[in-house]
């Protein structure tokens, strides 16, 4: 079980939702981070005014952030939730405020377009869909949902306004009967039903982890396929299929370009351990200049470990680690030479004060950090490591810093 990243609370809101009195903690890492959004607000009151709550056996949220879309459903119809999150932080918040607010919830890391397995009988599926997820993922999810919501099964998903017309075009393909519907200046919301079976083939297969596990092998669902491409590493050009929802699928940002630029000259090896992949460019680059290094990747994106795993080589010593903290969990104290960290902090939190703390933790005496970010966090942290680590060289470009550090000690 995870524990709990009191240090990510942004800040705590009270909430009602049908005379239910709850209470939220929110993070700057996650969506809606200040108060329950008003595209969560709305699909809320048109699923507890056109349905009875109670009629259902349980509660499904796809995408569930912090937990403010399926826990006040869960709460007024006395039901269990299972909710999905491809991102473990997510993951974490949701299992704390299901449990702050008493609701029975079961949640678990999954891409975003499956439906993942619930109780038989009526089950209400409820999205808050990502508008920058891409077209085909969108798409995607949207036909999960119908899938799901047969047999006196309903669905419900709100998204923003531009995308209405979008989310109306793909519900009618698939069949589906909308029974109500809801606007405002921002979002557009959807209950609907399907009236015929849908195949829904992605629910058998959906990746899916328990936020300890390593993430599963296998190839991504098409629908997140997004490109192929070649991009220039620190040794010799590669080619990536990249994918929706990640950055860096045509190019390479100026903070990847650094990374490279400093693994040219700094040449890690032994036990590498890095965290923040996303389209796996830098682990790419990390297994050119240190082809027989031993490799520990962690992220707590689901999707950028999943992709990440296509695009190293086989030949690759290389292992995933899925979760919030998946630094200071995943390596004996002392057992890694070089520890690179690609990653933004989250606003407000003591990113900096941890990673000093995680990197004295794994790093060997005579171990190496790099650190690749803006150049506020990683100055920072120069502050924070003063004691701990020393400025060795870096890289600079367009507000971005890629920084080599060794131990003090």
């Amino acid at each position: 079980m995870d524990v709990f990243p009191d240090s990510l609370v942004t800040k705590t809101v009270d909430f009602s939702f049908s005379r239910n009195r709850m209470r939220f903690d929110l993070s700057h890492g996650l969506f809606s981070s200040a108060a329950v959004d008003a595209g969560t607000r709305m699909l809320l009151t048109l699923a507890a005014g056109a349905l009875d709550l109670t009629g259902f056996e349980s509660i499904v949220d796809l995408g569930c952030g912090a937990g403010a879309l399926g826990i006040p459903l869960a709460r007024v119809a006395d039901r269990p939730l299972t909710a999905t999150d491809r991102d473990a932080l997510a993951v974490v918040f949701t299992r704390h405020n299901a449990e702050r607010n008493g609701a029975r919830a079961v949640v678990q890391a999954a891409l975003g377009l499956y439906a993942p397995p619930s109780p038989s009988g009526r089950r209400l599926y409820v999205s808050n869909l990502p508008a920058k997820a891409g077209a085909p993922v969108l798409a995607r999810m949207a036909e999960a949902l119908c899938g799901a919501a047969t047999d006196g099964s309903y669905a419900a998903a709100v998204i923003v306004k531009p995308l209405g017309a979008f989310l109306d075009a793909t519900l009618r393909d698939a069949g589906a009967v909308v029974t109500h519907r809801a606007s405002s200046a921002n979002h557009e919301s959807r209950l609907f039903t399907t009236e015929r079976p849908v195949v829904n083939s992605a629910a058998a297969d959906a990746p899916a982890t328990d936020g300890a596990s390593p993430p599963p092998a296998g190839p991504l669902p098409r629908e997140y396929l997004r490109t192929t491409a070649q991009f220039q590493g620190p040794r010799r050009q590669y080619t990536l299929r990249t994918v929706w929802g990640l950055p860096e699928f045509d190019g390479l940002g100026y903070r990847t370009a650094l990374a490279f630029d400093l693994l040219g000259s700094a040449r890690p090896a032994g036990s590498i351990l890095m965290y923040g992949c996303g389209q796996g460019h830098l682990p790419v680059g990390v297994a050119q200049v240190a082809p027989r290094a031993r490799l520990t990747i962690a992220d707590r994106d689901l999707l950028a470990l999943l992709t990440t795993a296509t695009q190293l080589p086989t030949e690759a010593d290389s292992r995933l680690v899925y979760g919030p903290g998946a630094l200071a969990s995943c390596a004996e104290p002392g057992s890694i030479d070089w520890l690179i960290v690609n990653d933004d902090p989250v606003p407000g939190s003591r990113w900096s004060e941890e990673l000093v703390m995680v990197g004295t933790h794994v790093l060997d005496p005579r171990g190496r950090l790099i650190l690749v970010s803006g150049s506020t966090p990683v100055a920072r942290f120069e502050r924070s490591a003063s004691g701990r680590f020393r400025h060795v060289e870096e890289r600079r470009m367009h507000g971005y810093r890629a920084s080599l550090f060794g131990r003090r000690d």
